[in-house]
């Protein structure tokens, strides 16, 4: 689940939020993978839990 929230004067970016969007439905479907910053789609998904903390 993600919330974005601007106000009037900010712009907006599409793509990017395409690409938020496209990141939370990859994720949704492989459990336990996560999407790190600046992901694009076909890009590589990360590991979570404690076995992966400073490993990134």
């Amino acid at each position: 689940m993600a919330v974005e929230v601007l106000t009037d004067p900010v712009g907006r970016n599409v793509d990017e939020l395409i690409r938020q969007i496209k990141a939370l439905q990859t994720v949704a479907k492989n459990p336990g993978k996560a999407a790190p910053a600046g992901w694009k789609p076909g890009g590589k998904l990360i590991g979570t839990g404690k076995e992966f903390i400073g490993k990134y």
